[in-house]
């Protein structure tokens, strides 16, 4: 499964505001984290920030991808 397919197995959405919801494992803050790597390397990302950049390209520089839906 490509990484991109992965990804979108770790969320749901929120039936009444279509937030998606991350469902795959969450940092000690509570953030949502991703294994962005598709070998057994380790590159683990937040995941709203790699679904900021999937979605838009990489997230430009002085600008943030929020993690809550608001």
């Amino acid at each position: 499964m490509d990484v991109s397919a992965r990804f979108d197995t770790k969320w749901t959405p929120e039936p009444n505001t279509g937030c998606h919801l991350w469902t795959g494992w969450l940092n000690h803050a509570g953030y949502g984290g991703f294994n962005s790597s598709n070998t057994h390397d380790t590159k683990n990302v937040l995941a709203h920030r790699y679904a900021w950049a999937r979605a838009h390209g990489p997230i430009p520089s002085g600008l943030y991808a929020c993690h809550r839906c608001d």
